[in-house]
């Protein structure tokens, strides 16, 4: 997913993956910390803003 992010594909692709890895047990920890340590730059934290917006829709709950 964070490739699909940074090769600033469609946003429709990186919820369906998002939503693929979901359903099979996503891991919500190690997905936040790669999107932390990925987003170093200002370019590479805007390229990953849809994958980040996915992650802030979940209530914490229900990782």
């Amino acid at each position: 997913m964070i490739d699909l992010c940074l090769d600033s594909k469609d946003p429709s692709l990186i919820a369906d993956a998002y939503r693929d890895a979901r359903d099979i047990g996503l891991d919500y920890e190690r997905l936040g910390k790669l999107v932390r340590e990925t987003s170093a730059t200002p370019k590479r934290e805007k390229a990953l803003e849809p994958l980040a917006e996915l992650m802030r829709a979940i209530p914490k709950g229900d990782r």
